[in-house]
């Protein structure tokens, strides 16, 4: 609660870090959208694409964790990744992707490897903006899958994966 991460076109454009107060604003990264904190505070991961409609994009996003004490930056992904979102022991970070057409969820350890879809898909539904509840044990997303744009829940294991059926809320 002590900093701000955000997204501005100042300077060239990038993601900058300052104190809550508004003070002292410096640049975290030259590219950057959707700032996510760690839990721990110490890093923030981002996607290379900004978004404004998930039903627009056909995919190309990458996803990064920059340290934000030192400024490293590391890719964990070239596969597509929008909208980054810790898990809160910080193991993992959730996304959604197009891939082959579809809008999945998926995550990714937090060092990197594989995505792993959280479940599984159809071309006809969208998915998107995974958040992880404070407990870890659901996340929330919004989706098409009713047929009108809404909010929905998923539980989920620590890997990442589902353990049970989708629900509107």
């Amino acid at each position: 609660g002590r900093f701000i991460a955000f997204r501005s076109e100042r300077n060239g454009g990038g993601l900058f870090v300052m104190e809550a107060t508004g003070e002292n604003p410096r640049l975290l990264s030259d590219q950057g959208y959707n700032p996510a904190w760690s839990p721990d505070g110490r890093a923030i991961a981002f996607a290379t694409e900004q978004t404004i409609t998930p039903f627009a994009r056909t995919g190309g996003s990458q996803l990064w964790v920059v340290d934000v004490a030192k400024g490293d930056k590391r890719k964990l992904t070239n596969g597509d990744a929008m909208q980054p979102s810790w898990s809160p022991d910080g193991r993992r970070i959730a996304v959604w992707s197009v891939d082959g057409g579809r809008r999945l969820l998926k995550t990714i350890a937090a060092d990197g490897g594989a995505m792993t879809p959280v479940f599984p898909s159809d071309a006809n539904v969208t998915y998107w903006n995974p958040l992880w509840a404070p407990d870890g044990k659901w996340m929330y997303f919004g989706s098409n899958e009713s047929g009108v744009l809404a909010l929905g829940r998923v539980p989920i294991n620590a890997q990442g994966e589902a353990t049970g059926p989708r629900e509107a809320i």
